[in-house]
């Protein structure tokens, strides 16, 4: 006798990561808040194992839109080198995630997109950028509408 076949699709994983205080833990507690479900720790993408990345079918990653630019370029460098662990065609759809514009001094969307080296990284590849607030409830749900039609 076979059991019988799973009802619905079948679970994808979705990795978010991004420097400490980009916003991933208020971000993640949103939306968990709406889905009524546990929050998941949230990592740095120093501590992202090469196997929870190879792994993941998605990939969101955070970055404070209000941030100096030293951290710009330490959250460029994070993404480049997670992305470069890929090996050509294999590279999951990730959202880039530019958090907190309701705050003073955020940078607008083409600033950040300069910064991270974004131009320079899509040529062809499933990556998209998304301002968004979380205290607005702004910007994140698309984000996550865009990954969930690209998984």
């Amino acid at each position: 006798m076979s059991s019988p076949a799973p009802l619905g699709p079948k679970p994808k994983k979705v990795v978010v990561v991004g420097l400490d205080n980009a916003g991933k833990s208020k971000l993640l507690r949103q939306v968990w808040n709406d889905l009524g479900a546990t929050l998941p720790r949230t990592i740095s993408p120093s501590e992202t194992s090469s196997t929870s990345l190879a792994e993941a079918a998605g990939i969101v990653f955070v970055v404070d839109a209000t941030d100096d630019h030293p951290r710009w370029a330490e959250a460029k460098r994070e993404l480049h080198g997670m992305l470069a662990a890929f090996p050509p065609g294999e590279l999951p759809p990730i959202v880039i995630l530019g958090t907190k514009i309701d705050r003073p001094y955020a940078v607008e969307e083409a600033v950040l997109i300069h910064q991270l080296g974004l131009a320079e990284l899509v040529g062809g590849r499933p990556i998209t950028m998304f301002m968004c607030s979380v205290d607005w409830k702004f910007g994140y749900k698309e984000a996550f509408k865009w990954l969930s039609e690209n998984l």
